[in-house]
């Protein structure tokens, strides 16, 4: 997730629609310190922060 407030409002109505808990939905912003979260989740969730930060930067020059 890419912590902007935009995405986590729009991707928050899905997830509670796929039955993800509200207290993980609460804390996705805060994924790198949640305890909601395991090592494997952190490092996918990291891994396609990198992705989204590359991207982003690929396409502001």
């Amino acid at each position: 997730m890419n912590g902007r407030a935009y995405c986590l409002g729009i991707h928050a109505k899905s997830l509670r629609a796929a039955g993800e808990s509200n207290s993980r939905i609460d804390q996705s912003g805060g994924w790198q310190v949640s305890d909601q979260y395991t090592e494997k989740e952190r490092a996918a969730l990291a891994w396609d922060r990198c992705r989204d930060q590359h991207h982003h930067l690929r396409h502001t020059r």
